[in-house]
């Protein structure tokens, strides 16, 4: 349930309050959702096939402001409280302050959200709108949280910051770079939903802004720099064979990569890792594993396809570069996929 109240249209200066209760699946990021609404709905829907594991049931209470301050620059404050409960077969537990084991917790959380395009144009509709900036020029978002443990409830005190830059790049004769390059840094002790989780996507539907071979919940993260990269020709190579020209079909290529560590202190706590906040088993269940990369070694992986197939649908062959052993629970990894999507070009 949300609402919102607008206190200057002209300024895009409003106020809004949200509560939700419901099932949330771990690694499906809702944040990532809310953005690119009708393409991530296709993601939404998809990520919904096969077993559904690391479902926990969260209450989510949001309260914000959002305003435009001139041309291409906009901050939203938020404060947020939420639980994670996990559910069913998805053990996990950490130790509180008294060194015995919780199965859930809360936080309350106060975010800052600023963006800035030099050049931020917008498609409005009543009470929605769209941004077109990244035609433009390049858009600067810094998203900082901070975490406030013994407020209404909340169990840790952490801080999170990030920054990112994306742009779609004109580069003339050779078609149309678009990039997203992201900094995050976790800081404190804090569980690991609450650490950065890079967007996995097993479905058959690709997603932009997703790690295509990745599987939900694989890695965890307290620091990370990432990058995604897709390149259009618009015909540069295709536009040579009569056919292909006929059809309008466009080739398209992409790389998209991570590099990222984890703290000891955030991980399972052994005898060689003493200060770790997490248990290892929950009544007699090891908790639910995932990976953590070395920095040295980052995550990649390719692709090559093609796009403006009746002029929505794009076809794309990914591969899987690195990180090709199966992870702590034994999961396998792809190593090649090829994946459908519906795509819109402004």
């Amino acid at each position: 349930m949300q609402v919102e109240r607008f206190l200057d249209r002209n300024k895009w200066r409003k106020v809004g309050i949200r509560y939700s209760y419901d099932m949330m699946r771990l690694g499906v990021d809702p944040e990532f959702l809310e953005s690119h609404v009708f393409l991530n709905y296709i993601f939404l829907f998809s990520s919904q096939f096969g077993y559904l594991n690391r479902m926990s049931l969260s209450q989510d209470i949001r309260l914000w402001y959002e305003t435009d301050h001139w041309r291409g620059w906009n901050t939203k404050v938020m404060l947020k409280t939420k639980t994670f409960h996990p559910q069913g077969d998805y053990y996990f537990g950490y130790y509180d302050d008294n060194n015995n084991i919780q199965t859930k917790y809360r936080t309350t959380e106060f975010h800052l959200i600023s963006s800035y395009s030099r050049k931020r144009t917008w498609l409005v509709e009543n009470n929605w709108r769209a941004s077109a900036e990244a035609l433009k020029s390049p858009l600067w978002t810094f998203h900082a949280t901070i975490g406030f443990k013994n407020f209404l409830g909340s169990d840790f005190t952490f801080q999170k910051l990030s920054l990112n830059v994306m742009h779609k790049w004109r580069t003339g004769y050779f078609g149309q770079l678009d990039y997203s390059l992201t900094g995050e840094v976790t800081l404190g002790k804090v569980p690991y939903p609450e650490a950065i989780i890079p967007q996995g996507n097993e479905p058959v539907f690709a997603a932009e802004k997703a790690y295509n071979m990745m599987n939900f919940f694989e890695f965890v993260a307290d620091k990370s720099v990432s990058g995604i990269f897709l390149h259009h020709f618009d015909g540069l190579f295709f536009n040579r064979i009569p056919l292909l020209k006929r059809l309008k079909w466009r080739e398209v290529v992409g790389f998209n990569f991570i590099f990222s560590t984890y703290e000891k202190k955030n991980y399972i706590r052994t005898a060689d890792n003493p200060e770790g906040l997490l248990a290892s088993s929950i009544n007699g269940n090891p908790v639910t594993e995932f990976r953590i990369m070395d920095f040295g070694k980052p995550y990649m992986e390719v692709s090559y396809g093609i796009e403006n197939i009746l002029k929505i649908i794009r076809i794309q062959a990914f591969h899987r570069l690195s990180y090709l052993d199966p992870g702590p629970d034994g999961k396998k990894v792809p190593k090649f996929m090829i994946k459908a999507s519906f795509f819109i070009r402004l």
